[in-house]
């Protein structure tokens, strides 16, 4: 996957009894660190509005990645998206399938 890409993230939560959540958002941008590479995906819900989140590439709790969209980018990394915070953004309810 790489930067404007919609993933689908299956975590485990160890504080919770290890419940499995699902969370999806836009890759905003990826760190290639080897052992400590990253990416971290942008998304915005309707009560707090935008939010990014920095998720370590091999963590034990992580326990798949999914592409299940696009949108179109011609850069490496999307911070200007930050700026918007509008519904275009909102992929928790609704994600377009991937070509």
């Amino acid at each position: 996957f790489r930067a404007g890409d919609i993933l689908e993230i299956r975590m485990m939560l160890p504080e919770a009894e290890r419940k499995v959540t699902i969370y999806r958002g836009v890759c905003i941008a990826r760190y290639h660190k080897g052992i400590r590479s990253s990416f971290k995906i942008y998304n915005v819900y309707p009560e707090c509005g935008g939010v990014v989140q920095h998720i370590p590439l091999y963590m034990p709790d992580l326990l798949g990645i999914k592409v299940v969209g696009r949108i179109p980018a011609s850069q490496e990394r999307l911070f200007y998206l930050l700026d918007r915070e509008t519904s275009d953004y909102m992929f928790q309810t609704g994600v377009s399938a991937a070509n």
